[in-house]
């Protein structure tokens, strides 16, 4: 809905759907002022849901609705083997959930893309690019990283994002919690704290009561920085000037409006997905990363 009314933005599925070549679609939603809208915008067809609705017709269901309820609609997609699902993030609330939904995605036809957004964008591809290019000669030496609202549905995030840029997993190694608090979700707890990753330390800062969105991660490097800032949307880079040695930003190589249109790369995999067997998704990565995430507090 927040991007209904805005011409250049496309955040959301519908709207990233509707941009698409080839893409017919209907909407379901609890909420039926909200589908008057879309309907009324896209002029699409309303799907009436219940326990015995069947999704084999489609080839393509995306899953918007709250984490809590994802276990229940993931197991009907997966057991009627839609051919792709696109998935929220993150995947479950809880590890029994995770650990079942694992088994039968083994057993099921269908591929599930799960929405970390960012690994999907193609600044962050390039950005892989270079940080590889770097590695060669030097390792990254420490990691900021900030956030809110929920180490799972929102923390998650920077994880994915590093391991997609590091192609490693974040196994929260040395783990110590500093602070955690329940204050966006009942079931998942905004933490601070600090470990390592790959052989880096890391500090992670939950913000809490903050009237503003908070997304940030730094890469410290020996002689460079690399900032993702403006919740993802910016990406800077920085090395020490000539006098002082005090960092200096390299503005040519900013990459700016990074999300403006974050969800039609999104689409853009599913269909490449759909399209390529051999493609693989990230379902199985993120499970495993959604459950690392619920053991540090699920305890």
């Amino acid at each position: 809905m927040y991007d209904l009314s805005d011409p250049v933005k496309i955040w959301t599925h519908a709207k990233a759907f509707s941009k698409t070549k080839g893409i017919e679609f209907s909407i379901a939603d609890a909420d039926e002022q909200k589908v008057k809208k879309i309907v009324g915008k896209y002029n699409v067809i309303v799907l009436k849901l219940s326990d015995e609705t069947d999704f084999r017709e489609y080839d393509i269901v995306s899953l918007t609705t709250p984490t809590p309820t994802h276990f229940s609609y993931l197991k009907k997609l997966m057991e009627q083997n839609i051919p792709l699902i696109i998935c929220e993030k993150p995947v479950a609330a809880n590890n029994k959930e995770l650990l079942e939904l694992s088994k039968l995605y083994r057993k099921s036809k269908s591929k599930i893309l799960v929405n970390y957004i960012r690994r999907f964008q193609p600044a962050y591809h390039k950005l892989k690019k270079r940080i590889a290019l770097i590695s060669r000669k030097n390792s990254c030496k420490g990691i900021n990283i900030k956030y809110q609202r929920g180490i799972l549905n929102n923390g998650s995030h920077a994880f994915d994002l590093l391991e997609f840029l590091f192609d490693k997993p974040f196994l929260f190694d040395g783990f110590k919690v500093q602070k955690k608090i329940f204050d966006a979700f009942k079931y998942d707890p905004t933490v601070s704290g600090s470990c390592n990753f790959a052989g880096c330390p890391v500090t992670i800062l939950g913000i809490t009561e903050a009237a503003y969105p908070q997304f940030e991660i730094e890469l410290f490097y020996p002689d460079e920085k690399i900032v993702i800032c403006h919740s993802g949307d910016e990406i800077r880079f920085y090395k020490p000037g000539k006098t002082d040695k005090a960092l200096v930003e390299i503005k040519k190589l900013r990459q700016s409006n990074i999300l403006s249109q974050y969800m039609l790369p999104v689409v853009g995999q599913g269909l490449r997905l759909l399209a390529n067997k051999k493609e693989p998704d990230n379902f199985q990565q993120s499970v495993a990363l959604n459950s690392r995430i619920v053991k540090l507090f699920e305890k």
